[in-house]
C-alpha cells in the first residue's frame, strides 16, 4: 500500500443490508412459483382424475347412468387475471430493493409487509381455484355441478322448467358481484350476480365465447358453459322428458 493513501473499507451494516435486500426478490419469487407450482399440480390432477370419467363412444347411456361433460376452455381472460395479480408483486418487489438501499432500516418492515401479500395472495387464488367448477354431471336425480376442491352444486330435475343455449356478445355487466365474474374470474366463472337484463343468475361456467347453457328453474337462471353445449342439452331434454312421464 502507497504512503498515504486510505483503502476505503466497506461498512459491515452496508453489507449486510445489500445482502437482505438480494434475497427479497428471491423469496418473492420462490413463494410465489411455489405457489403456482402447487396450484398447477391440483389442477393438473383434478383434470386428469375429470377425463378419466368423461363419457367416451357413441352408445346412448342408460338414463339412470351418470354422464359426464367436460367444460368449456377457458377464457383468455382469466390468464390476464392472474397476471394482474403476479406481476405488480414482482414490480413492488423491486420497489423494495431500490428503498432498501437508500434506507436499509425500511427493509425489515418492508419484507414483512411484502410477505404478508404474497401469502394473501396464494390463499386468494387457492380459494378461487377450490370454488372453480371442473365438470357437469347428469345422474338419475338431477345436475351436479362439481368443483375442484369443495363440494358439488346440485340441481334437481324437479326445479329444472326449461334449457335453451343462448350466444352472448360477452358477459352481462353485473351490478351485484357475488363470487367470480368477468373480467376478473380465476380459473373460471361461479357464485350469485344480478347483472342488466336478466336480474339474478348463477353462473358455473370457464367461459362467454360460446354458447352458454341456460337453465331456468324456479328461483335463478343458472349458467353453465359445457365444451358441447348441444350434446348436453339434449342429454338433459331426455333425462327430464323421462322425469316428467
Amino acid at each position: 500500500m502507497e504512503a498515504g493513501r486510505r483503502v476505503k473499507e466497506p461498512e459491515p451494516g452496508r453489507i449486510q443490508a445489500v445482502c437482505r435486500l438480494a434475497g427479497c426478490p428471491a423469496i418473492f419469487y420462490g413463494t410465489s412459483i411455489a405457489g403456482a407450482a402447487v396450484l398447477l399440480g391440483l389442477l393438473r390432477l383434478s383434470m386428469e382424475k375429470e377425463g378419466e370419467m368423461l363419457v367416451t363412444g357413441t352408445g346412448q347411456p342408460h338414463p339412470a347412468a351418470e354422464e359426464k361433460f367436460a367444460l368449456a376452455p377457458a377464457d383468455p381472460e382469466t390468464t390476464v387475471a392472474l397476471l394482474v395479480l403476479t406481476v405488480p408483486l414482482g414490480v413492488l418487489s423491486l420497489v423494495g430493493v431500490a428503498v432498501g438501499v437508500s434506507d436499509p432500516a425500511e427493509l425489515p418492515g418492508f419484507f414483512v409487509v411484502l410477505c404478508g401479500i404474497v401469502l394473501m395472495t396464494v390463499l386468494l387464488m387457492a380459494v378461487f381455484f377450490a370454488f372453480t367448477p371442473a365438470a357437469y354431471i347428469l345422474d338419475a336425480q338431477g345436475i351436479r355441478i362439481t368443483r375442484r376442491l369443495v363440494r358439488p352444486v346440485f340441481v334437481p330435475y324437479a326445479l329444472v322448467k326449461n334449457v335453451a343455449t343462448q350466444r352472448f356478445a360477452g358477459p352481462p355487466f353485473a351490478i351485484v358481484r357475488l363470487g367470480s365474474y368477468p373480467p376478473w374470474g380465476l380459473f373460471g366463472y361461479f357464485g350469485r350476480f344480478k347483472v342488466e337484463r336478466l336480474g339474478w343468475i348463477r353462473v358455473y361456467a370457464t367461459s362467454w365465447k360460446n354458447e352458454m347453457v341456460v337453465l331456468e328453474t324456479d328461483r335463478e337462471p343458472y349458467f353453465l358453459s359445457p365444451a358441447e353445449p348441444q350434446r348436453f342439452c339434449d342429454a338433459l331434454r331426455t333425462r327430464l322428458c323421462g322425469t316428467a312421464a
